[in-house]
């Protein structure tokens, strides 16, 4: 089965522009028409880039079941955002009281 990645020779150019990071990355001809076909009109290439990567670190916590590591991490970038309701800060569990099993007794109508 190929390979892009040791297969193919990295002759396209992806314009990242990107400063103080990368200007340009080099990538498989296959990939590059994949990102060039699938990447939102609307969003550069290196704002394309940089959230495939942030990803990569979202999903490698979800991997492994660390969803409090993915907590940490939106809340290191967005702040208060992630963290805060209508400007209260959240324990986590914030509307699960509507979730919660009603007792017997609140079961039809029992005394």
């Amino acid at each position: 089965m190929p390979n892009p990645f040791t297969d193919e020779s990295r002759d396209a150019r992806l314009k990242l522009g990107i400063d103080g990071l990368c200007d340009t990355l080099r990538s498989p001809e296959s990939l590059h028409r994949i990102v060039m076909e699938h990447k939102p009109a609307t969003v550069s290439t290196g704002d394309f880039a940089l959230k495939a990567m942030l990803d990569a670190v979202i999903d490698a916590h979800k991997v492994r079941g660390d969803y409090r590591g993915i907590y940490r991490l939106l809340g290191t970038l967005f702040g208060d955002a992630v963290t805060e309701r209508n400007g209260q800060v959240t324990n986590g569990t914030s509307g699960a009281e509507r979730h919660k099993r009603p007792a017997p007794s609140d079961i039809g109508g029992a005394r």
